[in-house]
């Protein structure tokens, strides 16, 4: 992850340096003989990629004590022949750093030793006790007193099958917690002293948040770094605990097909990084949606519904799919839907795509057209007048064809027809707002509610003669019209532009003429009045 430059300058001091671009390219070779590794990255490398590289390294340490472990395994199932046979090699690799006197003594004693004689020290030592090294190697009685220790004698010791296996590096235990300290946690894991979780040991991230939640008398599953430090504890690890266990956890879910929750925590080139169960995951573009999958970002934070499909435990890859859950079920969805959908049926559905001549709805599964004709009783000039993508609505199943696999819907027979209605809503004689939908050269055709227009002959327009309709009116307009006649049947409506006029101009010329009554009523009241109080004020005078 360095810069050549950077590289080169840990190479001219001579330090031991691998360059490489990602966790794929370190192998355990590398790191072999190494006590200390130190991880060392630009400033621009992004911290997915060191956290790789870090986890890659804690997987070879964890392969490489099994394969120690396995080499100690078959010592161990050597028989006691077989280690007496290899015994005389083995002293002869120690002889070799003793001193030149003892040396000398050795060198002569195994001169002067015959094949029948090893042959018969190899069957006493069957028969005498294992913690006897001088009857152990096959040597005579005066070896008893030399100062030669065998180099198989603590294994030999520990053939015994029934005793407990001792902890060492790499060891998945169990203790627990007797004290949480500010930065660490003790273990009980039943030796002479406690096992000790220093702070960055207890979870890959959030360690605040799980060392609050620890408690004594916890049992926790720990992993064993280090046999002992300077106070004799053990070094444990809960997070590589936690991962192991996690590892194992995703091997078996890709073998079951096991549906997994994993939260996307960054964006990368390609896809998207998700933690599943404390491990990071990658998902492809391609494999996120059915379909294609748009914009990254808007994933970010997001939880989605993945399905291991590649796993490498020594690489640390994890390569995880959603689409593979959502194509089983679609595909499931679909052959339940054409088993059972029939016409006549009302279902609901999602308004996928939207075109100049009708919607595809989405029935779970299966495509059906919403013809722009049976979006609505009215006239509809563009689908999307009526209803948008995205939008969930009910439907009527018009027909199936399910050997061409296709289906016929219908939203307004769901909303039912407006002119089973109209003689309720509309009486003859009734004077009613309107809007113009069209002219044509015999009239216009007003829309009175959405599925219910009437005719407005070009007779009936004017109490004039009309050349065209477009003379009074125009597509839009909203007039004032007379029901002259309703036919349910045929579904016709008779309008008429003119009795609507002569009816507001009878009801004016009525408000008219009853004024001038009323004024022509005061002024005779007032004649006769002033005739009256005449004749009074005469007589007033000549008395």
């Amino acid at each position: 992850m360095l810069t050549h430059a950077n590289w080169w300058i840990f190479v001219e001091k001579k330090v031991p340096t691998h360059h490489i671009e990602d966790a794929g390219e370190l192998t355990p070779e590398m790191l072999r003989g190494a006590s200390v590794v130190g991880v060392t990255a630009g400033a621009s490398t992004p911290d997915w990629i060191i956290e790789e590289v870090i986890e890659r390294m804690t997987m070879f340490d964890e392969e490489m004590e099994k394969v120690e472990e396995g080499a100690v395994e078959a010592a161990a199932d050597a028989t006691p022949e077989a280690v007496a046979e290899d015994a005389p090699v083995a002293n002869e690799e120690l002889s070799e750093s003793r001193e030149p006197t003892e040396l000398s003594g050795q060198s002569e004693e195994a001169e002067t030793a015959e094949p029948s004689e090893l042959s018969g020290q190899s069957e006493e030592s069957e028969e005498s006790e294992p913690s006897e090294p001088s009857e152990l190697s096959g040597e005579s009685e005066e070896s008893e007193e030399s100062e030669l220790s065998e180099p198989d004698q603590e294994a030999m010791m520990n053939l015994d099958l029934g005793t407990p296996r001792q902890i060492k590096q790499g060891d998945l235990i169990s203790g627990a917690v007797v004290q949480v300290r500010d930065d660490e946690v003790l273990i009980d894991i039943g030796g002479k002293s406690e096992g000790v979780i220093p702070r960055r040991e207890l979870a890959l991230k959030d360690a605040d948040d799980v060392l609050e939640n620890i408690n004594v008398g916890d049992v926790l599953d720990v992993y064993v770094l280090r046999v002992d430090n300077d106070e004799g504890h053990l070094i444990l690890s809960k997070k590589r605990a936690d991962r192991a266990k996690a590892l194992d956890f995703l091997e078996k879910a890709m073998e079951e097909k096991t549906e997994l929750a994993g939260e996307v925590v960054r964006v990368v080139k390609g896809g998207l990084l998700v933690d599943v169960h404390g491990v990071r995951g990658f998902v492809p573009a391609s494999l996120i949606e059915r379909g294609y999958a748009g914009d990254l970002e808007k994933y970010l934070e997001k939880i989605l519904r993945l399905r291991v499909i590649e796993f490498d435990r020594s690489k640390a890859k994890v390569v995880l799919s959603q689409k593979a859950i959502l194509q089983e079920e679609f595909l499931k969805a679909q052959k339940e839907l054409w088993e059972t959908i029939e016409a006549g049926e009302i279902r609901k559905g999602t308004v996928r795509h939207l075109t100049n001549f009708g919607a595809f709805v989405d029935l779970g599964g299966v495509d059906g057209l919403l013809h722009i004709s049976e979006l609505s009783w009215g006239r509809v000039k563009h689908p999307s007048d009526v209803v948008q993508e995205g939008d969930e609505i009910e439907v009527y199943v018009l027909s199936v064809d399910k050997e061409n696999k296709r289906i016929s819907l219908s939203l307004k027979q769901v909303q039912g027809n407006p002119w089973d209605k109209v003689d309720e809503n509309y009486n003859v004689g009734e004077i009613v707002t309107g809007k113009v939908m069209r002219t044509v050269s015999f009239g216009a055709f007003v829309q009175l509610e959405p599925g219910v227009e009437g005719l407005v002959h070009i007779s009936r327009m004017a109490d004039y003669h009309v050349v065209k309709p477009e003379d009074v009116v125009n597509a839009g307009d909203e007039i004032k019209v007379k029901i002259l006649d309703i036919n349910k049947q045929d579904q016709r409506i008779s309008l008429s532009i003119k009795d609507a006029q002569e009816n507001k101009t009878e009801d004016k010329g009525n408000n008219q003429e009853g004024s001038e009554q009323s004024h022509t009523s005061s002024s005779s009241v007032g004649v006769n009045l002033g005739e009256v109080f005449g004749d009074l004020l005469t007589r007033a005078e000549h008395k």
